[in-house]
């Protein structure tokens, strides 16, 4: 069982480390393009919304997917390898979702400081802490393509278990476990919003 909950949470780092990179590279992307959002030129403001309109709008799924076929392909040589692929497939998708929420939370952090209003402008903080426990929550899906993370991991060990009854009660464990971190963690967020707006 100790072993098991190893596996478990060495696999979730996986799902960590790319939500933490997705984040980062989001939030640089993404004040870029909130700073082209709120540029007095309308043509090149409307053009950069309507492209996060769509990277609003295109399930993270079907990017991952997509990427991964063309990554597959593309990868006629075989350097990339199949596990590289799908992390990189994976990446691409949830860094899809992050541009455009960190747009979003720049553009509101850019306005609201032009406005001299710092207080609300610093919730970008725990606006980047809810993006990021998203991409943690969202970086499942990568087991669809391999990926071997915190889902994969389960989904594997519960083909081990010939009972379904074990397979039960370890997903049920494990979603109690996911309970157990993002529970206290949206508190902690919830609190520290409150505390910014004071």
């Amino acid at each position: 069982m100790f072993d098991h909950l190893l596996g478990f949470l060495n696999a979730l780092t996986v799902n960590l480390s790319i939500a933490f990179l997705v984040l980062l590279v989001g939030l640089c992307l993404g004040f870029v393009t909130a700073a082209i959002r709120l540029m007095p030129n309308r043509l090149g403001a409307q053009a950069m919304n309507f492209f996060i309109g769509i990277l609003r709008a295109v399930p993270s799924y079907v990017i991952m997917v997509v990427m991964a076929a063309i990554l597959t392909s593309a990868d006629a040589l075989g350097m990339l390898g199949s596990q590289t692929a799908a992390l990189f497939a994976l990446f691409l998708a949830l860094l899809a979702g992050s541009i455009s929420s960190c747009s979003d939370a720049w553009v509101t952090f850019l306005q609201y400081r032009a406005q001299g209003r710092m207080e609300q402008a610093l919730l970008i903080v725990p606006n980047a802490f809810q993006i990021f426990i998203v991409a943690v929550m969202s970086s499942g899906v990568g087991a669809a393509i391999g990926v071997h993370e915190a889902v994969h991991y389960t989904l594997a060990l519960a083909e081990t278990y010939e009972s379904r009854i074990d397979r039960i009660i370890l997903v049920a464990s494990v979603i109690l476990l996911f309970a157990a971190i993002l529970t206290p963690t949206k508190y902690l967020v919830g609190r520290a919003s409150a505390r910014f707006l004071g």
